[in-house]
């Protein structure tokens, strides 16, 4: 999986529109459509902004763990 499947399935798993999940995290849908098809991705910014948002790890986001929130201590 690469970042671009698991931002469209995160999205999905919301059951946010891109249009809805881009106002979320002040993108436009147009930017969301690109890094769901691989065009362009995400810079750090939205990565944190999707993270913090949504309280999920960037490493979650970035395909580097299969565990959306790490665990608590």
């Amino acid at each position: 999986m690469d970042i671009s499947q698991r931002l469209r399935e995160f999205r999905i798993s919301q059951k946010l529109t891109q249009e809805q999940f881009g106002a979320h995290i002040g993108y436009t849908m147009r930017t969301i459509q690109s890094w769901e098809i691989g065009g362009h991705l995400p810079g750090s910014y939205a990565i944190a902004s999707i993270a913090a948002q949504f309280n999920v790890s960037a490493d979650y986001l970035l395909c580097l763990t299969d565990t959306p929130r790490p665990p608590a201590n």
